[in-house]
């Protein structure tokens, strides 16, 4: 619906292992990490963070992963 697709922000397939989706979240997180920002692309980079861990706390938690799924289907 409205709300983004933690797959895809997180760059993995709909059915990735949980260690596919710690490693995909790890390696956006290298990426898009506001502490590795210059100044003016840091409050930028906070959003991507904030959404990255959103995704991730979801999709890293099996009966939370669960019911997103049935949420986007």
């Amino acid at each position: 619906p409205d709300q983004e697709d933690h797959y895809s922000l997180l760059g993995v397939s709909f059915m990735a292992t949980n260690a596919e989706i710690t490693q995909a979240y790890r390696r956006a997180m290298k990426r898009a990490h506001p502490d590795r920002q210059s100044p003016e692309r840091r409050a930028v980079a906070e959003e991507t963070a904030r959404r990255l861990n959103a995704a991730y706390t979801v999709l890293s938690d099996p009966i939370k992963r669960q019911a997103y799924d049935r949420t986007i289907r």
